[in-house]
């Protein structure tokens, strides 16, 4: 299992994941309308390159809004080590903010607390 950067996957397993997952690309945010399929990201796959998590982001000078993030596998970090990896960027990108809203879909899971991160 490993990280690996969302152009690193075909265009139609991206756009398939979004569709069963989302029923569409497009988020809707507060920060605007994403098409998530053609943003920056990373995906948790397994040896054969299926997709168990995926995040989604944009950098606006030194602000890093993560869009999306999904993990198909609960309990396992997957949501952790792929918002991990944006920091990563965020950060080397000069990026001193990372913000991430989240929605009351998935009450059912643990709680992610992810305001406002400064390096």
């Amino acid at each position: 299992m490993t990280i690996i950067p969302i152009q690193q996957l075909p265009q139609i397993d991206v756009l398939q994941f979004f569709k069963e997952h989302w029923g569409s690309t497009e988020m809707v945010i507060s920060s605007g309308v994403y098409d998530c399929s053609k943003l920056e990201g990373f995906v948790y796959v397994d040896e054969q390159n299926t997709i168990l998590g995926l995040v989604t982001y944009i950098i606006r000078e030194e602000e890093c809004e993560i869009i999306s993030l999904d993990s198909i596998e609960e309990g396992r970090g997957i949501g952790s080590l792929l918002v991990h990896a944006v920091e990563e960027i965020a950060f080397g990108q000069g990026c001193t903010i990372i913000t991430l809203i989240t929605t009351n879909d998935n009450l059912h899971t643990d709680q992610l607390c992810l305001g406002i991160i400064a390096s």
